[in-house]
């Protein structure tokens, strides 16, 4: 198996692409319905974000700060 074809790395091409694409359903489905994702510091931005629902709201907010995030090739 080459590095590209590793489960882990297609299951971050598919999250960059639904975050390109704002595309909450796949969001939905490359993470866990019960995932916590914590952001370090001490920024109105930092904290534990709980479920699908705060980690789209968490990367909707990213985005009102012109937040780009650029995929692994």
């Amino acid at each position: 198996m080459s590095n590209s074809n590793h489960p882990n790395l297609i299951l971050i091409h598919r999250f960059f692409e639904a975050y390109a694409n704002n595309n909450v359903e796949d969001l939905g489905e490359v993470f866990h319905r019960d995932v916590k994702w914590h952001i370090p510091g001490a920024h109105p931005l930092s904290g534990t974000k709980v479920g699908v629902a705060g980690i789209v709201d968490y990367l909707a907010k990213l985005g009102k700060y012109n937040f780009q995030a650029e995929g692994i090739v």
